[in-house]
């Protein structure tokens, strides 16, 4: 009787989750910024005049999709190949959502680790060429092929020989200085549920199948006393995991490269496993870095804060930054530092962070957030919402209590920012960005721009057109996405193939419609914005060629060597009975949970080889025009292929 009891209570307890009703907002929120379609560069003067440039339009933007582990890879990528062509130290402000927020966190902890240490927060970049992983592959052509790269041909930036005596031959390692340890962690620490390093060797390595255990049994046992958990153990651990892969702080390796690592940040769960210590990265530092080095981006982490709805929703679309946070459905809020001499929130006139997403981590969290209710479409988000309280390890959004927004507090949930934009151009559009370099690594091996397309219908309601003229066609594949939603029609049919992508780099512009409304009389608009497409792509007939040759970063073979070495080494990522590798768009479940040192330095490669194509000269963003790695032409429309890339239409 008492075991039917209990059941029952908690049965009744779950249906009445079920019952969670959305947090509601004013339909007229205070500190509410001009709507996108009625946007000006004097509204944008007024709704941004405390950022850094007090208003003025951004000259470089970059954009970080969603996506995962994946997406941090590339994008860590596109962040070296900046560096390395010193594009970087002109990038004014930085959009990330969800995976590409891991990149964004490791640049601005290196950031806030740079200026504690007085150094250069550069010597982060520095890396050598990772022979071990090849090496002992008994193919001499992958070894080759690796030790033709790095000698600064065709704008690939130069990548020295690693140490190559002892058993430290082909490490990351540099002797007692061990200048190349971020790259050595981030590399080895490609698994965000991983609490050990990969081993070395080359192989693909495991998941993480110890971790899996206490994960599992904390989940059950939280489904026991699940009213009482609001931050379930799973979504902890991802939390830690973006902090021990791209947060810490390693300290140098002494005696060999197989040396333990220490880290200059770091706690210690009960496992044994580390994490950036709380207080470590918060929003007030780097504001307060901001404050003594005016080099330093703005930050926008996308989050949303609204169910996802099956129709794109601009006002669902949460912005944390170090100096506001809000969306237009709450509307926002402008931090007000504490008088000097004063302390906290609690000095008079105050207004920082809520707590729950001071810490950077957790805000990134909140923007990474794809498990969580808010997740699904709005007419199934109550029913999942009601699961997630019985099942903890599924709410992975952090639940924000806040007395800023208006005259009551309120609480309100923010999740993947996947789910109102998950490119993070958005946000950049809005503060009028003159240049966006926008890095599309979303799961999309079909090819069918499903992100790129949502934005550019956020942007055609509110007056704009986002086009590219290097891709075929596509407003007639976009048209397919919004048919598909409004009709029920059929699966979209058109896509391009991502596996035979001609340029790394595709220039496009938003500019007004000729038809754009006016507002009260008033004609107003942002002037056009450059748009340059990064696309998670890469034309594999050309990566074959150069493996087949053995001859790489040469006129002739355009390709990456590490890029041609991982083609011979992952026979892994083939595909039986199919054309094409599914390298570069692994899933993305299966690369935050097992990702591989390889499928590392692939994705930073491809991410890097994009990225070093760019110039910045007397203020103009431009490409390096006469580089044999672009004119590939128009890359057509062709039709799609469910879960494989497209083929040529019929």
């Amino acid at each position: 009787m008492a075991t039917g009891t209990k059941v029952g209570s908690i049965v009744l307890l779950a249906l009445c989750a079920g019952c969670a009703s959305k947090t509601e907002f004013p339909e007229h929120p205070l500190g509410a910024r001009t709507p996108l379609q009625e946007a000006s560069e004097k509204t944008i003067k007024i709704d941004y005049a405390g950022e850094p440039g007090k208003g003025e339009r951004p000259r470089v933007g970059l954009a970080l999709s969603g996506g995962g582990t994946r997406a941090g890879m590339f994008a860590f990528g596109v962040l070296n190949g900046l560096n390395d062509t010193r594009v970087l130290d002109h990038v004014d402000v930085i959009s990330s959502v969800s995976g590409g927020g891991y990149a964004a966190y490791w640049l601005y902890a290196r950031r806030l680790e740079a200026q504690q240490a007085k150094t250069d927060y550069r010597l982060a970049f520095a890396g050598c060429r990772p022979d071990w992983w090849v090496k002992y592959d008994a193919d001499p052509t992958n070894y080759s092929l690796l030790k033709q790269g790095g000698k600064k041909l065709l704008e690939y930036g130069e990548m020295v020989a690693c140490t190559e005596k002892g058993d430290d031959e082909g490490q990351e390692w540099s002797g007692p200085a061990d200048v190349y340890r971020w790259q050595a962690h981030i590399s080895q620490s490609p698994d965000l549920f991983r609490k050990r390093r990969m081993v070395f060797g080359g192989t693909n390595g495991r998941g993480p199948d110890k971790e899996a255990i206490p994960v599992t049994a904390m989940s059950l046992f939280e489904m026991l006393r699940f009213p009482f958990v609001n931050n379930g153990y799973l979504g902890q651990s991802y939390e830690e995991g973006i902090t021990r892969t791209w947060g810490l702080t390693p300290l140098p390796r002494t005696g060999r490269a197989s040396d333990t690592v220490r880290y200059a940040n770091a706690e210690t769960d009960f496992t044994g496993g580390a994490y950036v210590a709380p207080g470590e990265h918060t929003w007030q530092k780097l504001r307060d870095l901001g404050k003594a080095d005016s080099t330093v981006p703005l930050w926008i982490v996308n989050t949303t804060v609204l169910p996802k709805q099956s129709a794109p929703n601009e006002k669902a679309i949460f912005e944390v930054t170090q100096f506001s946070y809000g969306s237009e459905a709450s509307g926002y809020v402008a931090i007000q530092e504490p008088a000097a001499g004063a302390s906290g929130a609690s000095s008079t006139g105050a207004v920082l962070h809520p707590e729950e997403i001071e810490e950077l981590p957790k805000t990134v969290r909140a923007s990474a957030a794809a498990a969580d209710s808010q997740g699904f479409v709005t007419n199934h988000w109550r029913s999942a919402d009601g699961f997630t309280k019985v099942l903890p390890a599924l709410r992975w959004g952090v639940t924000v209590e806040d007395t800023n927004l208006g005259n009551v507090p309120v609480s309100y949930r923010l999740s993947d920012g996947g789910g109102s934009d998950n490119m993070g151009l958005i946000s950049l559009v809005r503060r009028g960005v003159k240049d966006i370099i926008l890095v599309d690594a979303e799961s999309d091996i079909e090819g069918r721009f499903g992100g790129l397309c949502w934005d550019k219908e956020i942007l055609h309601k509110a007056g704009y057109e986002l086009s590219f003229p290097g891709l075929e066609d596509l407003p007639k594949l976009c048209a397919q996405h919004t048919a598909k939603r409004k009709k029920g029609s059929a699966e979209t049919k058109r896509a391009y193939n991502i596996s035979a992508w001609l340029n790394p780099v595709t220039k496009g512009v938003i500019e007004p419609l000729p038809t754009k409304a006016l507002v009260n009389g008033e004609k107003r608009e942002i002037p056009p914005m450059n748009v340059w497409l990064i696309k998670l792509a890469w034309n594999q007939d050309l990566v074959r060629k150069a493996y087949t040759a053995t001859e790489c970063e040469t006129n002739s073979h355009p390709v990456s060597c590490m890029l041609a070495a991982y083609y011979g080494h992952q026979g892994s990522t083939a595909m039986a009975n199919e054309v094409y590798h599914s390298f570069p768009q692994i899933g993305t479940k299966e690369a935050v949970w097992n990702s591989s040192t390889p499928q590392f330095w692939a994705w930073r490669e491809l991410g890097r080889s994009a990225a070093s194509l760019f110039v910045f000269d007397e203020g103009v963003l431009s490409l390096k025009t006469t580089s044999p790695k672009l004119g590939g032409g128009i890359q057509p429309l062709l039709c799609g292929t469910p879960e494989r890339q497209a083929i040529s239409c019929p």
